[in-house]
């Protein structure tokens, strides 16, 4: 025990900046699972915040360089945006910014004189939106100075975590709406939740798992050692169990989904370091196939169940795409270029939604986002919110980009995997909204660090001389 515990603080999992990582992907995790405003969602940023004066007090905060640093800015760029929107202008200023007429109308009816407003439609929301940006700014910054060896530990964090969040779902799939393992008063009707309120998010919390124990599993299974092979076992187990919570979401767009990120999946095994193979141990193709089989198996046997069969039923009255969100997209990209250039300002979606939706379609219940990210976002911040979009995109493109063609980095497989997992958040952006949660966006932020080089080890940091001695054998 003794010589364990040297080994993990030799290996700086005792650091704070590791221990800071890990507490926030857990606390981000279990208590971040709702886009609105909660209980857990406040916690999350309290720590966080928690964590910045820490870092900013103890000196241990630092910009990180090269494109590491262009992300912290493009972060920073996009939680001042909504802040920018609730500046008070005066009158004559937001009065002649396109789509201000129906406020204008609203004050002449009230027999109001148009005071000093924001940019926005809505008043006060600037702030509370830019703090959504906190927790996630925080993790990148911990996140990107960890070392090889670090990664490995929170990767392996990460998998615990989401180990909990999968027996919790299973645990809520008997029950259906009224089981008291759900955490939110609004909630999916049936399918595991875990942590969240909605199917669809837990759904994208096991594609980005997929890779991630895939990484696991198959790097260390070509290392010596019981531990190591007892590590890779737990990545394979978990990967497996992601698959099955992934079926008993019966998000349709996570199904439809888990087909392109296998397949990045199946690239992690072409992509291992050929220096780190030892004999004895498992070749890849050999553990990628029994992966295979085990996949064949659960789907096999989730056929004949009852989560199977209502998943099937979906899919067959409902289709694989909803029409409903086929219809929030058209009606959101209607309303766009009547709010064009600067949209209609944070937090708007919903009453702008009100005003163009036909009221021979209404629904019974209210539409909180268009469930498509990117049409969101251009509804509501227009031409800076697309350019800032567009800029992200590209700065995630290509640093999963880097990571694949980086032969010789030594973390090669956990840059590759977490490229996987972003891009799995990304399609998932286009049929629902997982970034708004804090835990989706806590893990996207951790998958961006993830995909820059490695911090150098701290005894690469500081190189210490040695004196060599020379020996004379006298025969």
């Amino acid at each position: 025990m003794d010589e364990l515990r040297d080994r993990a603080r030799a290996a700086g999992l005792f650091a704070p900046d590791f221990v800071a990582a890990l507490l926030l992907l857990a606390a981000g995790i279990i208590l971040g699972g709702s886009s609105r405003p909660s209980v857990g969602n406040l916690l999350v940023q309290l720590a966080a915040l928690g964590i910045l004066t820490w870092l900013v007090i103890g000196r241990r905060i630092a910009v990180p360089r090269g494109a590491a640093r262009v992300a912290v800015w493009l972060m920073l760029a996009i939680a001042a945006l909504p802040l920018l929107y609730s500046v008070p202008l005066p009158p004559a200023i937001w009065s002649s910014v396109p789509g201000r007429d129906l406020a204008l109308r609203t004050y002449a009816l009230a027999g109001i004189v148009p005071p000093w407003h924001g940019l926005g439609l809505r008043d006060g929301v600037g702030l509370l939106t830019a703090l959504h940006l906190l927790a996630p700014i925080v993790m990148f910054l911990i996140a990107v100075r960890l070392t090889t060896v670090q990664r490995w530990a929170l990767l392996y964090g990460f998998l615990a975590v989401t180990l909990i969040a999968i027996l919790v779902g299973f645990a809520q799939v008997p029950g259906g709406a009224s089981h008291s393992l759900h955490f939110y008063d609004i909630s999916s009707i049936n399918g595991a939740l875990g942590f969240f309120p909605n199917r669809n998010h837990m759904a994208t919390l096991m594609l980005c798992t997929l890779p991630l124990a895939a990484a696991g599993a198959l790097a260390w299974f070509r290392e010596r050692g019981d531990e190591a092979r007892g590590l890779a076992l737990g990545g394979a187990t978990l990967f497996g169990l992601a698959i099955v919570a992934l079926v008993a979401t019966s998000a349709r767009a996570g199904l439809v989904l888990a087909v392109p990120v296998l397949i990045g999946c199946a690239l992690l095994a072409r992509i291992m370091p050929r220096g780190r193979r030892s004999r004895g141990a498992v070749p890849t193709v050999l553990l990628w196939g029994a992966i295979c089989l085990a996949l064949i198996a659960v789907v096999g046997a989730l056929g004949l169940s009852s989560v199977g069969s209502k998943l099937v039923t979906r899919v067959q009255t409902e289709g694989v795409v909803d029409s409903d969100r086929i219809e929030f997209a058209r009606l959101t990209a209607s309303a766009v270029p009547r709010f064009l250039p600067f949209g209609s300002g944070p937090a708007t979606f919903r009453p702008v939604y009100a005003m163009v939706e036909p009221i021979e379609d209404m629904r019974p219940y209210f539409i909180n986002h268009a469930h498509d990210d990117y049409l969101e976002i251009l509804l509501e911040y227009g031409v800076p919110g697309a350019v800032l979009l567009l800029a992200a995109l590209a700065w995630l493109g290509w640093a999963g980009i880097a990571a694949w063609f980086d032969a010789d980095a030594p973390d090669r497989p956990i840059r590759c995997a977490a490229s996987v997992a972003v891009a799995a958040i990304l399609l998932h952006s286009t049929f629902d909204y997982p970034v708004r949660t804090t835990t989706i966006a806590i893990v996207l932020a951790l998958l961006a660090a993830l995909m820059m080089a490695s911090a150098p080890a701290p005894e690469a940091r500081s190189p210490k001389r040695v004196k060599r001695r020379t020996r004379i054998r006298i025969a």
